[in-house]
C-alpha cells in the first residue's frame, strides 16, 4: 500500500489490523509500525523480535524452539537477524491457520537493513500465499518500489483521498457548529477543498488554525478568507508559522521551544510530560519544586508547539507526524533560514544528541542514585528495578538518563571537553549511578565494580569516547582488561558487532585471541554467531583461527564427565548453525575441503537452506558431496534424517546419490 506522507497510510493499516482481528479471531495478526524517532522501531531486528513475540502464544513449536534457545543462555537481542528470521519463517509455515504479517512505513527502515528485509518479506509472502499473507505500507520511494515491483500494489489515489479529507473536514465543522455560522462553514469547506493536496495532516492543521481563530473571535466570510490567506500553502511554511505563533502565545522562548522539540525528536523513546518538565526545571538550576510550579511548566510545554505535539492519555509526548520530524531535521532548509527570518531553525542532529548526552550525564551526577546498593546476590533475591522505581519518585528523569545516556554519546563524532570531564567523573566504580547502569542496563551480575569505562564503550558503541580514553591513557584504558565475565573490551565489541570499535582496539594493542570468557567463547565466536561479518573479517585478518573451538574451562561439571552436546563449537559451526551467510563468506577463504564438509553437515542440521545452497555449489565440494561423515552419513542422509525438505531438494539438484548407503552400518 503506497501513498505520500500524510495521506493516511498508518491509519488505514491500523484499521485493517483491527478489522482482521475482529473478523478472523483464530488467525494471528502480526504487526509492526516502523518509526525512525523511536530507537526500537527502525531496525529489521526489532520487527522480527516483535513478530516472534506476537506469534509465541499461537505456536507450540515456536515455544519449544525459543525455550531451547533460552536454555543455551542466548539472549534474543544477541541472536542474528538471519537466525531469528529462519525461526520465524519455520513457525509461520507450520501454522495450521492463516497468519497475517503487517509492516507499516517501510520507508522508515534503516537504510542498511532495508534491501535485505524487503527481499525477505517478498519471499515470505510468496512461500505459502494461501496461509501467510503479508501487507506492507510505504511512501513511493524508488528503492522500495524496485524491490516490491512484482507484488500486488494498492495505491491511495489523490481523488479518492481528497474525498475522504472532505468528509473529515465536514465532520469537524459540524462538531464546531456552535461557534461557526452556516455560511462560514460553507466557505471553509470550499476553501480547504480548493487548497488541500491529498494530505489529511495538512487539512487537520489548517482546520485547527481556523477553529482556534474562531474561538478567539467571531468569524464571518470575509475574515475566513483573510485568515486563509495568512495560512501558508506548503506544509513546511505552515510548520514554521505555527511554531512561531504558539511560541508567542505561550510566552515560551524559542530556545526552550527548541529544547522541547529536541527532546521529542531525539529521545530514544517518547518521553512523558513530567520527564520533559523535569529537564526544563533541572536546566533552570533547581531540582525541587512545588507542585504548582511543576504544573505551570507542564502547561507551558503543552502550549509551546500547539497541535504539533500530541499529549497522549498516558501523558507521553509525541510528534504529530514523521514529516514534522523531517522538517525539523532537514539540513537543506538551512540556506532558506537566512533569507526568511520566520523560518524555524534546523535541529542539528549532532548538537541535539550532545545536548541530550549532557543533560543525561549531568542528571546522573546530580545525586538521584546516591542510595543505590551494589549488587552482592542474585537477581532472584533482589530486583534492582525496584530501586530505580523508588529513585524515580524524586527524580522522574533518572530512569531515562541511566538507561539511555550512552546512546546519545555513541551518536557523537567526537567528545567535547566538557562532556568528557563529566563522563570521566561518572564512570567510576565508587559512583552508585555508574554501578546502577552496569547492573540494570548492561545486566552484569558479576563484579560490576571492575567494569572499566573501555568495556562500557565497547558494549555501547561509544567509539569517540573510547578514542578519547585511549588517547588520555591511564588506568581506565587497559586495552586487554578483564571484566567480571572474563571478557576483554574486544570481546564485548565483537559480540555487539561494532567494526569501528574492533578496528580501534586492534590498532591499539588488543589481543585478538585472548583467554576465553566465562562462556568459553573468543571474540571470533561471538562475531560469527551474530553474523557480524565486518568484525569477522577484521579478526581473521588479525590472525584469529575460525576452527578454534569454544573452551569448556568454566562449564559446570556434567554427571558423565563429558561436555554437553553441541557445547564445543568453532566459529565456523556457530556461523553455520546461525545461518550467518555473510560471516560464512568471510570465513570461507580460510577453510579446507574437510572444513567445508563439516559446514555442510551443520547447515543441514540447523535447517539453513541458503547456506546449504552455497555449499553444495562450491567447486571444491562437488567431489565430496557423496562422502559420509564420521558416522558414515552422507549430507543427503543427514537431510533426510533431520526432515529438512529444502536441503534434500538442494542436494538432489546438486547431484547427490540417492542410492548411497551408510558404509559404517
Amino acid at each position: 500500500m503506497k501513498a505520500i506522507a500524510g495521506a493516511g497510510k498508518s491509519v488505514l493499516t491500523a484499521s485493517r489490523i483491527a478489522c482482521l482481528q475482529q473478523h478472523e479471531p483464530e488467525a494471528p495478526v502480526l504487526f509492526f509500525f516502523f518509526r525512525q524517532i523511536v530507537t526500537d522501531r527502525h531496525g529489521s531486528h526489532a520487527l522480527v523480535r516483535d513478530w516472534l513475540h506476537q506469534l509465541l502464544y499461537h505456536s507450540l513449536p515456536l515455544q519449544l524452539v525459543l525455550d531451547a534457545h533460552k536454555r543455551k543462555s542466548r539472549a534474543v537481542t544477541n541472536t542474528s537477524f538471519g537466525e531469528l528470521w529462519q525461526i520465524l519463517t519455520d513457525a509461520l509455515l507450520a501454522m495450521p491457520t492463516r497468519v497475517y504479517c503487517v509492516a507499516d512505513a517501510l520507508d522508515e527502515v534503516d537504510d542498511k537493513d532495508a534491501p535485505d528485509l524487503l527481499h525477505r518479506l517478498v519471499t515470505l509472502g510468496a512461500q505459502r500465499p494461501d496461509r501467510v499473507k503479508v501487507l506492507v505500507s510505504s511512501r513511493p520511494l524508488p528503492q522500495i518500489q524496485t524491490t516490491l515491483g512484482g507484488v500486488l500494489v494498492v495505491r491511495l489515489e489523490d481523488r479518492v483521498v481528497n474525498r475522504d479529507i472532505a468528509r473529515v473536514v465536514q465532520f469537524q465543522l459540524d462538531q464546531a457548529k456552535d461557534i461557526l455560522q452556516p455560511a462560514v462553514r460553507d466557505e471553509i469547506t470550499r476553501s480547504i477543498e480548493d487548497r488541500v493536496f491529498p494530505s489529511f495532516l495538512y487539512a487537520r492543521l489548517m482546520l485547527n488554525e481556523l477553529l482556534e481563530e474562531a474561538r478567539r473571535a467571531s468569524l464571518d466570510v470575509s475574515s475566513v478568507q483573510r485568515v486563509l490567506q495568512s495560512i501558508p500553502a506548503s506544509l513546511e511554511d505552515l510548520y514554521s508559522q505555527m511554531l512561531n505563533e504558539h511560541s508567542r502565545r505561550a510566552g515560551v522562548p524559542r530556545e526552550r521551544q527548541m529544547l522541547i522539540l529536541q527532546l521529542a525528536t531525539h529521545a530514544t523513546r517518547p518521553l512523558r510530560l513530567l520527564e520533559i518538565a523535569t529537564v526544563w526545571e533541572f536546566l533552570d538550576g533547581t531540582n525541587k519544586h512545588s507542585q504548582t510550579k511543576s504544573g505551570n511548566v507542564k502547561n507551558l510545554i503543552r502550549l509551546s508547539c500547539g497541535p504539533l505535539l500530541e499529549i497522549l492519555p498516558d501523558e507521553t509526548v509525541s510528534i504529530i507526524h514523521h514529516s514534522f520530524t523531517e522538517f525539523l531535521t532537514d539540513t537543506s532548509r538551512a540556506h532558506r533560514i537566512s533569507t526568511h527570518e520566520n523560518t524555524f531553525p534546523v535541529i542539528n542532529t549532532v548538537d541535539a544528541n550532545l545536548q541530550m548526552a549532557l543533560i543525561c550525564v549531568r542528571h546522573l551526577l546530580s545525586g538521584g542514585l546516591t542510595t543505590w546498593k551494589r549488587q552482592t546476590g542474585s537477581t532472584l533475591t533482589r530486583d534492582p528495578w525496584k530501586d530505580m522505581q523508588i529513585a524515580q519518585l524524586g527524580f522522574p528523569f533518572i530512569e531515562y538518563a541511566a538507561c539511555d545516556w550512552f546512546i546519545h554519546v555513541s551518536r557523537l563524532p567526537e567528545i567535547p571537553s566538557n562532556l568528557l570531564d563529566m563522563l570521566n567523573r561518572f564512570a567510576r566504580p565508587e559512583n552508585p549511578a555508574y554501578l546502577a547502569f552496569v547492573e540494570l542496563v548492561m545486566k552484569v551480575e558479576r563484579e560490576s565494580a571492575i567494569m572499566t569505562p573501555l568495556h562500557v564503550c565497547a558494549w555501547a558503541h561509544m567509539t569517540a569516547y573510547a578514542k578519547a580514553l585511549i588517547q588520555a591513557g591511564g588506568a581506565d584504558c587497559n586495552i586487554n582488561a578483564l571484566d567480571g565475565d572474563k571478557k576483554t573490551p574486544l570481546a564485548r565489541a565483537a559480540a555487539k558487532g561494532f567494526p569501528d570499535l574492533v578496528s580501534l582496539l586492534l590498532e591499539n594493542g588488543a589481543i585478538h585471541n585472548p583467554e576465553p570468557g566465562r562462556d568459553g567463547r573468543l571474540p571470533l565466536h561471538h562475531a560469527a554467531q551474530g553474523n557480524h561479518h565486518c568484525v569477522v573479517r577484521l579478526l581473521l585478518e588479525a590472525g584469529a583461527d575460525p576452527m578454534v573451538r569454544r573452551s569448556t574451562k568454566y562449564d559446570p561439571p556434567q554427571c558423565n564427565g563429558m561436555p554437553m552436546p553441541g557445547s564445543i563449537q568453532s566459529s565456523l559451526e556457530y556461523a553455520c548453525r546461525a545461518g550467518a551467510m555473510e560471516a560464512f563468506r568471510a570465513i570461507q577463504p580460510y577453510l579446507s575441503v574437510e572444513n567445508l564438509e563439516s559446514a555442510l553437515q551443520w547447515s543441514i542440521e540447523a535447517r539453513q537452506p541458503v547456506l546449504v545452497d552455497i555449499l553444495v555449489n562450491l567447486p571444491e565440494r562437488q567431489k565430496a558431496i557423496h562422502e559420509g561423515d564420521q558416522h558414515g552419513n552422507t549430507p543427503l542422509h543427514v537431510a533426510c534424517l533431520s526432515g529438512r525438505v529444502e536441503s534434500v531438494m538442494l542436494l538432489l539438484a546438486a547431484g547427490a546419490d540417492v542410492t548411497s548407503t551408510n558404509k559404517k552400518l
